[in-house]
């Protein structure tokens, strides 16, 4: 019922969110971290996974006048001591007005020569596409990202 792509359920506007939850469930994401896989369960917005990652202090930001991916802490602040690069695997979240138009993804990769991220994203037709950040954040929209504890 859920996945009917109906235009008479509105869940159908949140499967990216499930699509990439499903993987990390499916496939065991979590380890020994206190970011289990039974989190995973039950997702139904790119919210969940975004607060998610941060209640787990797993969240990452683009910060678009340094171009550099940084750790936000509990309160939502720029943490600039802990910087990261994405890695096949973390989550990419992209945000716009707010918490109602977002979009969850999958890091697959990076071209290091034009800096773009590859990303794997779903639910109706699996696809795999390119994203300046730059780019998008200039434009408005915001990115964080994930950090799958396979990747620490």
């Amino acid at each position: 019922e859920k996945y009917n792509n109906s235009d008479n359920n509105p869940a159908d506007h949140a499967l990216c969110s499930e699509t990439v939850s499903y993987y990390y469930k499916a496939y065991g994401v979590g380890g020994g971290s206190t970011l289990s896989k039974t989190f995973f369960k039950n997702i139904t917005s790119h919210g969940q996974l975004h607060d998610l990652f941060l209640a787990h202090g797993r969240l990452y930001c683009f910060h678009k006048s340094k171009g550099k991916w940084y750790k936000k802490d509990s309160n939502y602040d720029w943490n600039y001591d802990d910087e990261y690069t994405p890695q096949p695997g973390d989550y990419l979240n992209r945000k716009t007005d707010g918490d109602q138009d977002g979009h969850s993804m999958m890091v697959a990769g990076k071209d290091n020569s034009t800096g773009e991220i590859i990303i794997i994203e779903g639910p109706w037709g699996v696809n795999f596409r390119r994203i300046d950040i730059q780019e998008k954040e200039d434009a408005g929209k915001d990115y964080c990202l994930g950090k799958i504890p396979l990747n620490d």
